[in-house]
């Protein structure tokens, strides 16, 4: 998948991700999210959790 610059989201804008796919978060993303105190949520398409 191709992204622009300008497609990207600043993390301190953001209070919590919700994901409905499997492809679930690196390492990386996640660290990030905990030291800001960022939610990060993980479902699949059908809502299971």
């Amino acid at each position: 998948m191709n992204y622009r610059e300008d497609e990207y989201l600043q993390l301190h804008t953001l209070t919590g991700i919700l994901s409905f796919s499997y492809a679930g978060a690196s390492p990386a993303l996640m660290g990030a999210c905990a030291h800001r105190g960022i939610s990060l949520s993980f479902c699949t398409p059908a809502m299971s959790y």
